[in-house]
């Protein structure tokens, strides 16, 4: 099951041609969809969220005049996945001057309330440090409004690192539960109020995944009595064809299943990244670094088959539609 690694391994030892990333592509991947909106041409790293009968689509986007990434914005689609009005910018409070370079939204309902999760920058004693945030939602027919913005400091024993993101969200029993690592799989509970969480359980399981560490990607969704499924992101820097041969990062995605009740074991994971068509390939824009990426956001069960949310490239929004089933036969 690690044909893709092993043969970029080759590569590199024996000169050969760089892999094709999209030689191989998954069956259980059935539809997928680019979303385009006017408010900006550049919108990425979308996640997506079940209203009642409608979809919140919510994404990261690029101010060209101040020269920004970090303004977050959102769209209702339908369940063909068109957006039914404008998109608009989603306002957040500053807690201060240096408190604007929010990243990456998702979005969870714990009971009757809606939360955005992000990862904010903030300044502590003169050194900037990235955060877990999280910020309450506010649906009053298609506007959306935010209240104030909680921060997670300090999680004993744990000792967050200078940057904290991509922790995974889920509900159980009416509590928002965050995991702070996949493997081990770190659970904690946060109190914003009180800017604190606690660690509740930790396990760890001897999967292998050959293509860098395992980070969150959307919020765990529970799908059925026994397990919730989540999808995460690793990279790697590699050659690819899809890089033009040259070494550069490449962002993965795959899905993982973990117990749903506690320790929260992990049950079973993608054995080789999820690939479908045009995942790697397509314009080369010009990043931060060079890249070729996708970066899941958001799932929503729809029964049969799921939707998840990716940003593709730091410049592009887009939803795939897979089988449920077939996902789930895929996982080891």
């Amino acid at each position: 099951m690690r044909v893709l690694f092993f043969t970029f391994l080759l590569a590199r030892l024996f000169g050969t041609l760089p892999y094709n990333l999209e030689k191989e592509l998954d069956p259980f991947v059935l539809e997928m969809k680019q979303i385009r909106v006017s408010l900006n041409k550049n919108i990425f790293n979308a996640a997506i969220h079940q209203c009642e009968d409608r979809l919140l689509f919510t994404f990261r986007y690029y101010d060209e005049k101040h020269h920004q990434s970090n303004h977050f914005g959102y769209v209702w689609l339908d369940e063909e996945l068109n957006p039914t009005g404008p998109a608009k910018r989603l306002d957040i409070a500053k807690l201060s001057k240096f408190s604007d370079k929010k990243q990456d939204l998702r979005v969870i309902r714990v009971g009757d309330r809606l939360w955005g999760l992000y990862s904010g920058y903030y300044l502590f004693n003169g050194t900037g440090k990235r955060r877990f945030t999280m910020v309450p939602l506010y649906v009053e027919g298609d506007r959306l409004s935010t209240g104030s913005p909680k921060l997670i400091l300090n999680c004993p024993p744990l000792k967050l690192t200078r940057t904290e993101k991509n922790w995974v969200p889920f509900e159980y029993e009416g509590r928002l539960l965050l995991a702070y690592s996949i493997n081990p799989h770190v659970i904690m509970e946060p109190y914003p109020e009180s800017s604190e969480a606690e660690i509740v359980d930790s396990t760890e399981q001897p999967f292998r995944w050959e293509y860098g560490v395992l980070r969150g990607g959307t919020p765990a969704i529970k799908l059925d009595k026994d397990r919730y499924l989540s999808i995460f992101h690793s990279s790697i820097s590699m050659e690819s064809k899809q890089s033009g041969g040259e070494e550069i990062t490449h962002y993965f995605m795959g899905a993982y299943t973990f117990e749903s009740e506690p320790p929260f074991k992990i049950l079973q994971m993608s054995q080789k990244p999820i690939i479908a068509k045009g995942f790697y390939t397509g314009p080369h824009y010009k990043t931060w670094k060079k890249l070729r990426c996708v970066f899941p956001c958001g799932l929503v069960d729809e029964g049969k088959t799921l939707l998840i949310s990716y940003g593709r490239d730091d410049n592009e929004a887009w939803i795939i539609r897979v089988d449920k089933q077939g996902l789930l036969n895929s996982l080891k």
